[in-house]
């Protein structure tokens, strides 16, 4: 019915910032959706016209073709809680990808100082999670979602996954 039908051109931005993703998104025929804890940003998404929710948990279930999650969840204390709300949100074919930082690459290894927490204190948003393809795919069916392709690793040091509802 008109749900299935509205499911397929919705999209979600996990961490969308100013909302360039979105933008890009509505150009090319899509509603979407923005998950952004930073109050300031949500205004502004507002402002342009975009739906805007503090937390995953707030966007409609069944409701998601594709959930974007990029530079996200090595920055929230509860990384299953985060991906376990957004499969709730994915319509029954839809699809998540997923971003990280590549906790063994190369890059890391060269930037350790920018990596690990200084002398001082963890400071909040800065990375508080690590992830290889072995923890990215423990995290994906901890969030009741499957692999739908090998995860891969990125040039810039980074992991991408496709992530899909178990049935």
């Amino acid at each position: 019915g008109d749900a299935a039908r509205r499911s397929r051109r919705r999209v979600l931005d996990v961490g969308a910032a100013d909302g360039g993703f979105c933008r890009a998104a509505r150009e090319h025929g899509l509603e979407p959706v923005a998950v952004e804890l930073c109050e300031r940003a949500r205004k502004h998404l507002d402002e342009i016209g975009v739906e805007a929710v503090e937390e995953a948990r707030d966007v409609e279930a069944d409701s998601i073709a594709f959930a974007r999650c990029a530079e996200v969840l090595e920055h929230v204390a509860d990384p299953v809680g985060v991906l376990r709300s957004v499969a709730r949100a994915l319509a029954p074919a839809g699809r998540v990808l997923v971003a990280v930082p590549d906790a063994r690459s190369v890059a890391r290894r060269a930037a350790a100082s920018y990596w690990q927490p200084r002398d001082d204190a963890l400071r909040p948003l800065e990375h508080v999670n690590g992830f290889t393809p072995r923890t990215l795919a423990l995290l994906a069916r901890r969030a009741e979602l499957a692999v739908a392709a090998r995860i891969r690793r990125t040039r810039g040091g980074g992991l991408e996954a496709v992530l899909e509802r178990r049935e």
